[in-house]
């Protein structure tokens, strides 16, 4: 059994959220580890992440780019919503949501607004084709969220959970 190695370190510097890779067998770090650092298992291309400095890694899953926690859901919706010219609603007020994760599916730039009103070069930016936002335990949001971009009619994907 080895350790995991740490990758992505900051100019060799070792402080803030790392990330470690290394085989199931393989010790995780268990001190000195930043809150929000993730260790991936080659062998079962498995992601976890710690909220507690390395005492204990929770399983994650990734959406694309984007690791959302699973511990504690047991299903998402999923769904595409067409982004218009005026502020559209992509998410609804839900006090049960504990993730979500919008993708900017097309060939235009989306803004996000969680406080009502979208309005374009505001807000939170979602790049073109791929261009993400996730929702978590660590920045919790239950309200609605609304979207615009320039042209209207652009794919949005949507997972809530």
């Amino acid at each position: 059994m080895a350790a995991y190695i740490k990758i992505g370190t900051l100019n060799g510097k070792k402080r803030g959220v790392k990330t470690y890779i290394g085989a199931a067998a393989d010790t995780k770090p268990a001190s000195g580890v930043a809150v929000g650092s993730k260790c991936y298992e080659y062998d079962t291309t498995k992601w976890y992440v710690t909220h507690d400095s390395g005492t204990t890694w929770t399983e994650t899953t990734t959406l694309g780019s984007t690791n959302v926690t699973v511990s504690g859901v047991s299903t998402a919706d999923n769904d595409g919503v067409s982004v218009g010219a005026t502020t559209t609603q992509v998410l609804a007020v839900n006090t049960a949501r504990t993730f979500a994760a919008l993708v900017n599916d097309s060939d235009e730039i989306i803004y996000l607004s969680l406080s009502g009103t979208a309005i374009a070069n505001k807000g939170i930016r979602l790049n073109v084709g791929g261009g993400s936002y996730e929702i978590n335990m660590t920045n919790l949001y239950t309200g609605a969220v609304f979207a615009i971009c320039a042209s209207g009619s652009k794919n949005m994907t949507v997972a809530e959970g």
